[in-house]
């Protein structure tokens, strides 16, 4: 991750966003110079000026998987949303100058600028690797630390210091920028982990979302939890009624029980533990498919493999005695 300077500006546009982690949400402002910069300061909107109060984390989402890159070659945006529209705006906004003074020296390192600018969402900003990575990082007694998870989303790209911050007349502050997002993506992480709170995928509809925990399975919705308490239910009731489940059950702690208070009295030598855990363990790891494989018919080959590993026990415990 670098850092550098940005001396050279968009002066036409301008996007700002307000981070209300208190009230889970956020406001975004985008459009014209000078709109904006009027509606952050006193709320003044003009036709110029797009607003808009989304959950909070819209504007990271916004920029994951979005198709910039594909953008700066010319081409509409992936995903439709506000953050990837403004962008496009700006974008052909710049070209357009730029070929009308192909020689233009200003426009040209403009131009670069704003390539260099947008390197870092190339793999999509919320990424699946970010998400994964996140699940592992350290925190500090207090805080979360954020430089790790920003230090990766920034690997090989660049965050040029150019950010302004506006308090509005109700005193919200707002970060603001041109076209150099990176530099309110930073910030963002910085406020979200701050509160201990976490960009997250649902783990049942996969939706992305920001949480309270950065490990755990995460749920984004009273809707999606709901589905997950009837999914848990329906497996329960699915297993409560499966007779190749109860058998294994009853094979399975039949033996588990015998094995640990041998082990417990301190009856079984080291090798002889050894011996009954590799037994035990390939006995667990193929029961899914040999009751999946019942449950399809094969019930024949269910009841040898249950016999053939009672009689394995049988044999081991009478070689004890």
């Amino acid at each position: 991750m670098w850092r550098e300077r940005a001396d050279i500006h968009d002066d036409d546009y301008l996007i700002a966003v307000h981070i209300d982690t208190k009230n889970m949400n956020e406001i975004l402002v985008c459009g014209k110079h000078d709109d904006v910069i009027d509606y952050v300061e006193n709320k003044s909107r003009s036709l110029d000026v797009q607003v808009y109060d989304r959950d909070i984390g819209a504007f990271l989402f916004d920029l994951t998987n979005s198709g910039i890159q594909k953008c700066l070659r010319g081409y509409s945006p992936d995903k439709e949303n506000p953050t990837t529209n403004y962008l496009y705006t700006v974008i052909n906004s710049i070209n357009e100058k730029k070929a009308n003074k192909p020689n233009n020296i200003y426009l040209q390192k403009l131009w670069d600028y704003l390539e260099r600018a947008l390197e870092f969402t190339v793999n999509g900003v919320i990424s699946d690797d970010f998400l994964e990575r996140q699940r592992s990082i350290t925190f500090s007694y207090n805080e979360p630390d954020p430089v790790k998870m920003l230090t990766f989303m920034f690997e090989k790209s660049t965050i040029f210091i150019h950010k302004d911050f506006l308090c509005s007349d109700t005193f919200e502050d707002y970060i603001l920028t041109d076209f150099k997002v990176g530099n309110i993506v930073e910030y963002y992480i910085k406020v979200l982990y701050k509160d201990k709170l976490f960009p997250r995928r649902c783990d049942e509809c996969g939706k992305l979302f920001i949480g309270r925990n950065s490990a755990f399975t995460v749920l984004c919705s009273d809707e999606c939890r709901e589905k997950r308490k009837v999914e848990y239910y329906n497996v329960y009731k699915e297993k409560a009624n499966d007779e190749y489940e109860k058998i294994y059950n009853r094979v399975y702690h039949k033996w588990y029980v015998k094995y640990k208070r041998a082990k417990d009295k301190k009856l079984l030598t080291e090798e002889q533990i050894s011996t009954w855990e590799i037994e035990f363990s390939d006995f667990k790891s193929k029961s899914y498919e040999m009751r999946k494989n019942a449950r399809n018919g094969n019930s024949k080959e269910f009841t040898r493999w249950i016999n053939n590993f009672e009689n394995k026990m049988c044999t081991f415990w009478a070689s004890l005695k």
